[in-house]
């Protein structure tokens, strides 16, 4: 069947100041969590979205169920980790989701 959907996050770039209240580095993007339960998921989708949001410079939502969907599969029993294929499986979407964005951005200054 088609899988549900689970928790998602919202990450809001912050914003650069002048002067006093500049603080020197960017820092973390703050995120909010709008739907769902807390998960290990939960905790990869909040930093990527935080990750994306602080790079691009734009709001970023975020939903993943990498835990959830390994689970179905048991890639662990043939010797894998099941933290490590989940911790690289979002690692890759987060640098194709950027790669992504950033072309799209290109685009549309043209």
């Amino acid at each position: 069947g088609l899988p549900t959907m689970g928790q998602l996050t919202l990450a809001m770039p912050r914003a650069r100041y002048q002067g006093a209240f500049s603080g020197g580095g960017m820092g973390e993007s703050s995120c909010s969590q709008l739907v769902g339960g807390t998960s290990q998921d939960q905790v990869l989708a909040s930093g990527m979205a935080s990750r994306l949001s602080q790079k691009l410079g734009y709001p970023i939502l975020v939903t993943c169920d990498l835990f959830g969907a390994s689970s179905q599969q048991q890639e662990w029993m043939l010797g894998l980790n099941r933290e490590t294929v989940t911790q690289q499986a979002a690692a890759l979407a987060e640098r194709k989701v950027r790669f992504l964005l950033q072309e799209r951005a290109k685009g549309e200054t043209k």
